[in-house]
C-alpha cells in the first residue's frame, strides 16, 4: 500500500508504458468509476509485475547456488489490495490473498497434491507455522491454532478458516468473519460504525478521498457505492459463487437460516476456544504480562465477555438489563460493552429513553467507556450532555472521542447535532500539527470534511502530502531486498 499512498494524483507517470492503461481497465463493481480509482488500480498492477521481477531475481539466484533443487518456496500476500474495501476490511477482498507453493521434484511427496494444481483446500495464516514444522519432519505443537497443510504431519483439511479485523487506527471496531469457502458469513460487533471510518494511513492512497468526495458532495443514491459510509448489519451472509464481491447479504433471508445459524454457532465456538483477546479493549490490554498469558493464568472470564459483545451488537430490547448490568462491572472493558450495545439500541431507535446510569457512564475513569457512553446518550436523544463530554475529551486528545465524533459525523441522522460546535472545531482545526497518532488539527480536519465545511483535498497538510506524493508519483521503487 505504500507504494499508492501519494495523497493525489499530480505528477504520476504514464502506466500505459507498462501496458497498463487505466481507461481500460475493468473495475470491481462496488468501486465508483474515478480518475483517482483507475490510476491507483494501474499503479497497484505495476506494482504487482515488479513484484513478478523482484521474485525472478531471487529464483535465478537459487539457480546460481545451485540450490533450486532443494529449496521449498512459498509465496504470499499478507493482506487485500490498496484499493477501497481491500485491506482491514473482512470482505473477500480484504482477507483473501494469493498463495503459491513450489516443491522441487525430490519433496513433491510432500504435498500430494499434483504439480500445477489450484487447490481449492482453506488455508489460513496460522497455518504457516505448523506446515514449515511438518516440512522439517517436526511435529507442530498441540497448542499451535494452526493446521500443517504440508508435510509428514499435515492434517485433514479444515471445513471452515477464520478472518478478523479488530483495531483501524483510530477506531476500535471489531468484526470476525468465516468462510466454508462458498458461503461467508461475517459478525460485526459494533454495528454503528460505519466501515468507512477514517484509517489516515489508508486514506493516503487517492482512491480513498475520491471515493468519500464523490459520496460526501454527492451523496450518491447507489447503495453499493454508499455501502461502507453506512451503518453495518450485525450479520452478514454471502454466497461467494453467485456473489464473489459481497453485495447481497443473505443474513435476513429465511432460505439460508440453517447456514446462518451454523455459521453463527462457528464464530461464537472459536472466538471462545483461541480466548480472542481482540474483545478486550485497547486501553484495557496492559498488563503486567503479556495478555495471552494473563487471560490464561488469571481465571479471566473470557466467555462471558464474548457474551457481552455478542449481547451488545444485537437488535433485541430486552438485553437492556443485562447492558445496564454490564455498565456496573468492576472491569472496564465490560463496562464498554455494555455502553456500546446501548450506543446501538440508540442508533437503531430501537430504545429511545436515557438510562441514568449510561449519564453516569460519561464520567468513567476509562475514557473508551466514557466516550462510548457519550455517543450513545447522543443517540437517546440528549446530545447535550453526550456532545460537550465528547468535545471536552477531544480537547484532551483522547481518540475515543475522535472516534466517536467521526461516527457521529458520518450519519446524515445525527451529524446536524454537531453543527453548534463547528466554530469550536474550526479553531481546534487551527493548531500546528503535532505528528503525534492523535494529531488533532488532522482528526478535526476529517470530522469537518464529513460536515461539509472544508473540502477533502485540505484533510491532510499540503506541504508534506504535495512534496511526498510527487516522490511516489514520479520515482519507481527499487527492487529490494536483493539476493546476498
Amino acid at each position: 500500500m505504500n507504494r499508492v499512498r501519494s495523497f493525489h494524483l499530480q505528477g504520476r507517470r504514464d502506466f500505459e508504458r507498462e501496458g497498463l492503461n487505466p481507461s481500460k481497465l475493468e473495475l470491481p463493481s462496488y468501486l465508483p468509476d474515478l480518475p483517482e480509482i483507475r490510476s491507483d488500480y494501474a499503479f497497484h498492477l505495476e506494482g504487482i509485475q515488479e513484484v513478478d521481477r523482484w521474485v525472478g531475481l531471487f529464483l535465478e539466484d537459487l539457480t546460481k547456488q545451485n540450490l533450486e533443487d532443494n529449496t521449498i518456496i512459498f509465496f504470499f500476500a499478507d493482506h487485500g489490495g490498496v484499493l477501497p474495501r481491500g485491506k482491514g476490511f473482512v470482505y473477500e477482498t480484504g482477507l483473501r490473498v494469493p498463495l503459491i507453493v513450489y516443491l522441487p521434484p525430490r519433496w513433491q511427496h510432500l504435498s500430494g497434491i499434483e504439480p500445477g494444481t489450484k487447490s481449492k483446500q482453506l488455508i489460513n495464516f496460522v497455518d504457516l507455522a505448523p506446515t514449515i514444522l511438518s516440512v522439517a519432519n517436526v511435529r507442530p505443537l498441540d497448542s499451535m491454532q494452526g493446521k500443517a497443510f504440508l508435510g509428514n504431519y499435515q492434517s485433514i483439511p479444515q471445513k471452515i478458516q477464520f478472518g478478523f479485523r479488530t483495531n483501524q487506527q483510530h477506531h476500535y471496531d471489531p468484526s470476525r468473519a468465516a468462510t466454508d469457502g462458498q458461503f461467508k458469513y461475517i459478525r460485526n460487533y459494533i454495528p454503528y460504525k460505519p466501515l468507512g471510518l477514517r484509517n489516515f494511513y489508508q486514506w493516503g492512497v487517492p482512491s480513498y478521498t475520491a471515493w468519500d468526495k464523490y459520496i460526501l458532495e454527492n451523496r450518491d443514491k447507489n447503495a453499493i457505492w454508499r455501502q461502507p459510509y453506512l451503518t453495518k448489519p450485525t450479520e452478514m451472509l454471502f454466497d461467494l459463487n453467485e456473489d464473489p464481491f459481497e453485495l447481497k447479504n443473505l443474513a435476513d433471508n429465511e432460505t439460508y437460516k440453517d447456514i446462518l445459524s451454523k455459521f453463527r454457532s462457528a464464530i461464537s465456538q472459536h472466538v471462545r476456544e483461541i480466548k480472542d483477546l481482540g474483545f478486550i479493549i485497547i486501553s484495557a490490554r496492559e498488563k503486567s504480562q503479556p495478555l495471552y498469558t494473563w487471560v490464561r493464568e488469571n481465571q479471566y472470564p473470557h466467555n462471558e465477555l464474548i457474551t457481552a459483545a455478542e449481547i451488545a451488537s444485537t437488535d433485541n430490547p430486552q438485553n437492556l438489563d443485562k447492558l445496564l448490568e454490564y455498565l456496573q462491572s468492576d472491569r472496564p472493558e465490560f463496562r464498554f460493552w455494555g455502553a456500546s450495545g446501548l450506543a446501538h439500541l440508540g442508533n437503531r431507535q430501537i430504545i429511545s429513553d436515557c438510562p441514568p446510569a449510561l449519564l453516569n457512564a460519561m464520567e468513567d475513569t476509562n475514557p473508551e467507556v466514557a466516550a462510548t457512553a457519550a455517543e450513545a446518550v447522543c443517540y437517546l436523544g440528549r446530545s447535550d450532555l453526550g456532545l460537550p463530554v465528547l468535545m471536552t475529551q477531544l480537547e484532551q486528545k483522547m481518540i475515543p472521542a475522535y472516534s466517536s465524533l467521526e461516527t457521529i459525523s458520518l450519519s446524515e441522522k445525527y451529524s446536524q447535532q454537531l453543527y453548534s460546535y463547528l466554530t469550536q472545531l474550526e479553531e481546534l482545526a487551527k493548531l500546528p500539527s503535532d505528528g503525534t497518532l492523535i494529531d488533532r488539527s488532522l482528526v478535526i480536519r476529517s470530522i469537518l470534511v464529513n460536515l461539509g465545511k472544508l473540502p477533502i483535498s485540505q484533510l491532510y497538510a499540503e506541504d508534506y502530502t504535495q512534496k511526498k506524493g510527487l516522490k511516489i508519483n514520479q520515482k519507481h521503487l527499487e527492487l529490494e531486498p536483493r539476493p546476498i
